[in-house]
């Protein structure tokens, strides 16, 4: 059984909470927050509560960090500087230097870290995946965003990871080259990011001055189609427009397993990559064009 930490107990933190407790290898042993007083009652009577990291160190094996990415450069170093594994929510960081700076410190300390890109552990997604593994020349289009929310950093580092993610996880390699340009929009912000994959291609159309809410993911190749649509109730992966069927276990559920498994068992996969975060962070930071 592994004991875990949490950092942070805003809307990502009370969700981290619940995904803990359906994993079986997994204990929430404390929650760390500025002011531990605000966490309800009834949690605090079976979960230690503290507004100190150094607490965190002591009762856990590993932590969940989920506080604004502005604080994470300095928390995330700070565990993986002691050897404690991290699970880190996205973005990584608001700047690629920050980036930089945590998997630095996790190659250094020989620790490591985990970013919750959260539709790279989604069973629809993966299944996606495999299916369009030998597709070439490839045309990825998505949309991710919403109207709203509005944060103090951009909305590109809000949505931007998850797109760029799956088409990077799809198309097996860092892009030959990637640009970004700013969308107009009556409300809020869009962006349109285009990376490039030898033959292959994708147009990736992400920002919070969408009218509603989308999360829309298709690979094609010649007359084959494959999508994720993260927003159906039930049927998110269609192939050649039939469905199929996959585990309708929560994302979020997933990748605290993966964490925790990696934990215990000093086992991490490709969803670990260093060079996949930093290809992230690196394109969402692109000038405009």
């Amino acid at each position: 059984m592994i004991n875990l930490g949490l950092v942070g107990f805003g809307e990502w933190g009370k969700n981290y909470f619940r995904s803990i407790g359906n994993v079986r290898k997994a204990k929430l042993s404390i929650i760390c927050k500025r002011d531990p007083s605000t966490i309800p009652s009834p949690i605090r009577k079976f979960v230690s509560v503290t507004a100190s990291l150094k607490q965190v160190l002591r009762k856990a094996n590993a932590v969940i960090v989920a506080t604004p990415p502005s604080t994470h450069r300095e928390i995330a170093c700070f565990f993986l500087e002691s050897g404690m594994p991290v699970m880190l929510e996205k973005p990584v960081a608001e700047t690629v230097e920050d980036a930089e700076a945590i998997f630095e410190a996790s190659a250094r300390f020989n620790t490591p870290i985990l970013v919750n890109n959260i539709h790279l552990f989604s069973p629809s997604f993966l299944s996606l995946r495999r299916a369009v593994g030998s597709w070439e020349p490839m045309c990825i289009r998505s949309e991710g965003g919403n109207n709203g929310p509005f944060r103090e950093y951009s909305s590109i580092l809000d949505y931007g990871p998850h797109d760029v993610a799956m088409a990077i996880a799809i198309a097996g390699s860092s892009p030959d080259g990637a640009e970004v340009f700013r969308v107009e929009s009556e409300v809020g912000e869009l962006y349109n990011i285009r990376l490039y994959f030898g033959r292959s291609e994708a147009n990736l159309m992400v920002g919070n001055g969408m009218a509603s809410k989308k999360r829309y993911f298709e690979a094609s190749c010649g007359n084959r189609i494959a999508a994720y649509d993260d927003l159906a109730e039930k049927d998110k992966f269609t192939l050649d427009g039939s469905v199929v069927r996959t585990m309708l276990t929560s994302s979020l559920d997933e990748a605290v397993h993966v964490f925790s498994r990696a934990v215990s068992d000093r086992d991490t996969d490709w969803r670990f990559s260093a060079g996949l975060n930093l290809d992230i962070m690196r394109i969402l930071s692109l000038p405009l064009s």
